[in-house]
Parts: structure tokens; C-alpha cells; sequence
């Protein structure tokens, strides 16, 4: 069996380098080099690097286009595996795999259609999730699921650590999903479309945190933003990013403290936040162009926080 394998960032390199191991790899597909940092160096992605120290072929369209489809018809693939690329796929293309084209998608589908599940999902505070094998259709993660596994969320767990038991899972995954397609028993079940939630891209208004909210929201808004774009205040003018936080909303509070206010500072807990309902203690801080520090470490230069705002 002959695959085309598609995908971007550092999640699908496992599942790439398992595939490798077990089936011929025609060539790799993922996004352009793009721009990283503050000095704008142009960088490949992690799936291209894979895939170079593997010796494989590697596209990097801008769009999937004619020259594209020509150029994949010449490579004779038989299947399509697409895990995390970034990119909607034409009819067009999908139709030239005589065995269909399959993708994995970190949720329990028909939950958290979308670009971003992992972070929709502990934003919203669930306890499971998942990973789902589907069939690529013209709708974007509406396709018929073939295979499907339940995750537990632990109490502490981020998109970083999540995203790492999702890729390590991934491959295993995907190389039973194909032995289901050439066993001719991968017709997978339809989903239920009534029951779909949607994602959307993350952005840094995305990870704004709003002390309106309540101190659990805030920290499950924390745990999904670690640490890309990491979740992002503002205090004393300076943007403040927070890495790692926790809820206490059982903790006794004034009713003159209001939603944004930093009124201590416990060593144990954190610098504390009234929020709107709860105490959200902050552990981890970055101020703008400095380095991560934990809540003791940040209060030592920056005491006078107590008693001030986060906006």
C-alpha cells in the first residue's frame, strides 16, 4: 500500500516516523517554511525535517492546485493519511487515492470540529476526550468514523502535555485504521451532524484572560493556552503571560475585592487574583522580555503586584 502522508507541526511527527516503519511513504506533504520569531527566520516545519532525515519526498504547496494534483497523480499513492496538516482538501484531490483518504483528529468526534480541539477541550473543562479516525469528506471532520478511543484529562494536564499523549498514540492508531481498510472493513459510522461543536483558531484575543470569568474558567483558559500563545493579561502596562495557575474557589475573599484585583500572595498557593467568582492563584509568570518564574521567584522583584490590577 502505497501513502501519501500529510502534515505540519511537531504532533504528527510520531505517527510519520511509525508509518515509516511499516508501509512505503511516496512523499510528504505539509505546509511552506514560514517565519518564526521576532527576527522572522524562515523555518521548516517539524514534519518536513522528519521527513528529510528519512529521505522522503516532500511537497510544500502554497494551495492545493492543478500542479499539485498532477504532481501526485505521477506518485501513484493508493491512500491519503492526514494528520494535523492545516489545509481543506479539494474533491479534486481526494478522489485521486483508490483507497480514500483517512484523518486523525484529537476528539471525540462529532465534538470539536475544528483547527484547535485539544485547547477547545480543556478550555471547556472536560474530564475525557479522544482520538478519532474518519474518512476525509468535502465538510470539514464530518466524515464517517472508523475507529475511536477515549482519553482521560488529568487534573493538571495542558495542551502541551495532552498534545504529547495524542501524537504517541497517534500511529498505533492510524496503522489500525489501514489494517481495517485492507481487510475491506473501514467503512467507518456516520456521525451524528445534530451533535457537532466547532473550534476555531486560537489566537491571542483567544487567551486573554478575563477576570469576569470565573476562577476555574481562568484556569482551564491557563492549562489550554500552555504554552502557545500562553494565556496573556496585562499589568501595569506590561504584557504578562501566565503559564501556570489554579483555582481556589473556596478560598475566603472581601466583598471589596473586585474581579482583577491582586490582594496577596501565598507562598504555598500563589499570587492571588479575585476573580468573579473564586481566587485564581497565578504560579507561573512572564513578564514581556523576561524569563519564566515561578510565583516566589517573580514576587522577589516584583512585590509592589500585590495590591494592584490585572487588566
Amino acid at each position: 500500500m502505497r501513502i501519501l502522508f500529510s502534515g505540519t507541526p511537531e504532533i504528527a511527527v510520531p505517527a510519520l516516523e511509525f508509518l515509516h516503519a511499516h508501509y512505503p511513504i511516496v512523499a510528504v506533504l505539509c505546509s511552506p517554511d514560514a517565519k518564526v520569531g521576532r527576527k522572522g527566520v524562515l523555518t521548516a516545519p517539524p514534519v518536513k525535517i522528519c521527513a528529510q532525515k528519512m529521505e522522503i519526498s516532500i511537497l510544500q504547496p502554497e494551495r492545493i492546485d492543478n500542479n499539485l494534483i498532477q504532481e501526485v497523480q505521477l506518485l501513484r499513492p493508493d491512500l491519503l493519511v492526514c494528520f494535523a496538516y492545516g489545509k481543506i482538501f479539494p474533491q479534486a484531490f481526494l478522489s485521486l487515492f483508490p483507497l480514500g483518504a483517512i484523518n486523525l483528529h484529537p476528539s471525540l468526534l462529532p465534538l470539536w470540529r475544528g483547527p484547535s480541539p485539544i485547547q477547545a477541550t480543556l478550555m471547556a473543562g472536560e474530564k475525557i476526550t479522544g482520538i478519532s479516525v474518519q474518512h476525509m469528506a468535502a465538510k470539514m471532520d464530518a466524515g464517517p468514523v472508523i475507529i475511536q478511543e477515549k482519553i482521560q484529562i488529568e487534573e493538571d494536564e495542558t495542551a502541551r502535555s495532552l498534545s504529547c499523549k495524542v501524537a504517541q498514540m497517534a500511529g498505533l492508531f492510524l496503522h489500525k485504521t489501514i489494517a481495517l481498510i485492507r481487510e475491506g472493513n473501514g467503512a467507518g459510522t456516520p456521525q451524528d451532524h445534530d451533535k457537532a461543536t466547532y473550534c476555531h483558531l486560537i489566537t491571542k484575543e483567544t487567551a486573554h484572560l478575563n477576570c469576569e470569568n470565573s476562577a476555574y474558567q481562568l484556569e482551564c483558559l491557563v492549562r489550554a493556552m500552555y504554552d502557545s500563545p500562553g494565556a496573556q493579561a496585562v499589568w501595569q502596562g506590561k504584557n504578562l503571560r501566565v503559564l501556570k495557575a489554579k483555582a481556589l474557589e473556596d478560598f475566603p475573599q472581601s466583598a471589596q475585592q473586585k474581579p482583577g484585583d491582586i490582594f496577596a500572595c501565598d507562598k504555598s498557593l500563589g499570587i492571588l487574583v479575585q476573580t468573579r467568582k473564586g481566587v485564581l492563584a497565578l504560579q507561573e509568570l512572564q513578564l514581556a522580555g523576561k524569563k519564566c518564574l515561578n510565583h516566589k521567584e517573580f514576587i522577589n522583584g516584583n512585590s509592589h503586584i500585590v495590591g494592584s490590577r490585572l487588566e
